[in-house]
């Protein structure tokens, strides 16, 4: 047995000329079957516009909601989605979940003639009132792709910002469910992109977590703060960068965004995002910045309170660190957009000291081919970059530097000697030929008061190769 009343017979068949008749001759409009369904429900399911419009007048209540799920007709399986396994629908509902809008407008009608007649026991629908899935009449037009009678109930008093029983709103959901149609359609009409969700995420987290760059961009138009972190600390700009979304990164920046960012990092200093994809070799998202106008020289800071330990205080800029961790698509977009390629760290080390340190050969060349490097700036040991390729054996490096710098091999230390007088002292073959292949001076002295040449060097040392090469070659000279 369904319970239903003669009228709601009538109207499941079909014969809405018979329920009219019955509606106008005293039947009970409000009579409700097993299920909880009132006349006015069978109504808007079946989408009988005249029979509503009657029910309404003869004092229906729109706001009596089923008690359980409806069975679903074999001509319904289409709906699946929206009509299925549901209760607590009201007739609006109904007539939404069913896709029947002209049902829709004589309710909506209703309730504007409602609102300003005078005597009038006509009961006024009530729009914030949710089904047992939790959606207003607001949101099932919007999760069926009714967006013409979403704008008329937002026309007619529908709330844009209600919540649902978990917190979120209807721009939440939308987003969740990655309909950027919906999530459009809700900004265009005002919601309020501030509420944030139970998590405390913010709308545009949500927006760039899901992937919908046109609602990023919406957002962002309607003044959302850019700089607000997630709950790991991260920012909109890496969320989007970390997540691979270039385009929706590309829509932050234009908006505004700072690409700099300073934030927590390391031991509690202050880092920027750079200093952080650096860290973490990300040269996709390390190009990104530096070509969005992010700082490139700043090095790393201590904390408010003084926190971090000695990356807070190492002075290494963008530039070292990418010369230390050999990344060279970074290194090369850092000098393409002005980076101070003479940076000098806590040590007094230039990024090439590193790059040579680090045996990043690569990196080695394009720093020497910087047509602003200086090549005779001194590390805190006295240590030149030419000094420091000799140091690390890095012969590749000396000899690029000396065609920079001609000279380079001539710089002599606090005690007047140069790289070939050092050399010998140490009985260093290897350097010693090299220094010979690059036409060191073999006949240069010491700049002291001995004055002695590296041949006077060599017998000190006792190496006899040594002094045999230097003989060689100073006859080649004489010859």
């Amino acid at each position: 047995m369904t319970g239903n009343c003669l009228l709601q017979r009538a109207a499941e068949a079909g014969n809405e000329a018979a329920a009219l008749f019955l509606a106008t001759n005293g039947a009970h409009v409000n009579h409700r079957n097993k299920w909880g369904e009132t006349p006015l429900h069978t109504a808007c399911r079946h989408g009988l516009a005249n029979l509503t419009a009657e029910l309404l007048q003869q004092g229906a209540n729109p706001n009596l909601q089923t008690e359980e799920a409806l069975p679903l007709p074999k001509e319904a399986t289409s709906l699946t989605s929206s009509v299925g396994s549901v209760c607590m629908q009201t007739p609006l509902h109904m007539a939404i979940a069913y896709n029947h809008p002209d049902v829709v407008s004589v309710i909506l009608e209703q309730k504007a003639n409602a609102l300003h007649a005078t005597n009038n026991l006509q009961i006024i629908p009530d729009f914030s009132l949710k089904d047992s899935r939790d959606q207003t009449v607001l949101g099932l037009a919007l999760w069926t792709g009714m967006h013409t009678i979403a704008a008329q109930l937002l026309g007619s008093g529908a709330c844009i910002n209600d919540t649902m029983s978990d917190g979120q709103t209807l721009l939440h959901m939308a987003m969740q469910r990655q309909d950027s149609k919906s999530a459009l359609f809700l900004l265009e009409h005002q919601a309020d992109i501030n509420v944030r969700t139970q998590d405390g995420e913010t709308a545009l987290q949500l927006a760039i977590r899901n992937q919908l760059p046109l609602v990023v961009d919406a957002i962002c138009t309607r003044g959302a703060d850019m700089s607000v972190p997630d709950e790991k600390g991260n920012p909109p700009l890496w969320l989007a960068l970390a997540n691979n979304l270039e385009d929706i990164a590309s829509t932050l920046v234009r908006h505004g965004c700072d690409a700099t960012c300073w934030g927590p990092g390391p031991s509690g200093c202050l880092q920027t995002l750079l200093h952080r994809a650096i860290d973490e070799n990300n040269e996709s998202i390390t190009c990104f910045l530096i070509r969005s106008g992010c700082d490139v020289n700043s090095p790393r800071q201590p904390g408010t309170n003084g926190e971090g330990e000695e990356e807070a205080r190492d002075g290494q800029t963008p530039l070292h660190l990418a010369a230390s961790w050999g990344l060279e698509e970074t290194v090369q977009c850092l000098l393409e957009f002005g980076t101070n390629v003479n940076a000098q760290d806590a040590e007094g080390r230039t990024p090439v000291h590193v790059a040579i340190s680090n045996q990043h050969s690569v990196i080695i060349q394009l720093l020497i081919s910087h047509p602003d490097i200086h090549l005779n700036v001194r590390d805190r040991q006295g240590l030149t970059p030419f000094a420091c390729a000799m140091t690390y054996k890095n012969n590749k490096a000396a000899e690029a530097i000396l065609k920079r710098e001609s000279g380079a091999a001539e710089q002599v230390d606090n005690k007047g000697r140069n790289f070939l007088h050092l050399a010998v002292q140490n009985s260093d073959i290897e350097s010693v030929l090299f220094l010979i292949s690059v036409q060191a001076n073999v006949n240069s002295r010491v700049q002291d008061a001995s004055k002695l040449t590296p041949l006077h060097l060599a017998v000190q040392a006792g190496s006899e190769i040594i002094v045999r090469n230097l003989v060689s070659v100073a006859e080649t000279y004489c010859m």
